[in-house]
């Protein structure tokens, strides 16, 4: 008995069309924890997400809305799930997730706060001024503005993620930043040298550093933080 072309044909592309329809299914990606086009208050978001991919599998996140340096991120899978973090720049952000399985877009908003409290990121060095701190790379830049610039961004990030988790919504501080949108980090000399402040009490060294501190940062509302 002889099968009519047509009904073989018919069948392979069947047969192509579920192999295709459960590949993309196998590697569609979701952001878990946040909407698409959310709006956030802070400029680094944390995306959480999930993805059928193998553990190890590539994964890439660009901002096509930022001409920065880091507007490319790139993780992995495990456990089908992957976390990324990227910067944002005010207003939208059109993001595309790109894997062995294709690209997918996402968009975020970014709105500065415009409170006026704010965190001030203060680097306090000895008197000669020296900004060096202990590393242990033989090459390291010793840009402690850098380091300190993206430590206050993921603990700004952090805070947001925890308050959220905590059923708050995602309240978070904001930092004093300069024109580009960059985090200012000040730098104060201490009156005395370093061994000075080392041999204090943990207890009482804020009380101290705050003596010289503050009056170059005068403020009714101002609280510091050891």
């Amino acid at each position: 008995m002889k099968t009519h072309p047509c009904r073989v044909a018919f069948f392979a592309l069947l047969q192509l069309i579920w192999v295709f329809a459960w590949s993309a299914s196998a590697q569609s990606l979701r952001v878990t924890n946040l909407q698409n086009n959310e709006t956030l208050r802070y400029p680094v978001a944390l995306i959480e997400g999930q993805v059928n991919l193998p553990d190890g599998t590539p994964l890439s996140l660009h901002n096509n809305s930022s001409s920065k340096a880091n507007n490319h991120f790139v993780t992995s899978v495990l456990g089908g799930r992957f976390k990324a973090l990227m910067e944002l720049v005010p207003g939208d952000n059109a993001l595309s997730f790109a894997t062995s399985g294709g690209k997918t877009a996402f968009r975020l908003r970014y709105s500065p706060m415009t409170t006026p409290l704010m965190v001030r990121v203060i680097y306090v060095t000895d008197p000669s001024g020296n900004t060096r701190y202990p590393t242990q790379f033989a090459n390291d830049p010793q840009n402690f503005r850098a380091k300190l610039q993206t430590a206050a961004r993921l603990i700004q990030t952090f805070t947001a993620e925890t308050m959220n988790e905590a059923g708050w919504g995602r309240k978070t501080f904001r930092l004093e930043e300069d024109a580009q949108g960059e985090v200012v980090v000040h730098v104060v000399r201490a009156p005395r040298e370093a061994a000075y402040y080392q041999s204090i009490s943990e207890g009482a060294i804020g009380g101290v550093i705050r003596g010289f501190v503050n009056p170059r940062f005068p403020t009714e509302r101002a609280q510091s933080g050891d």
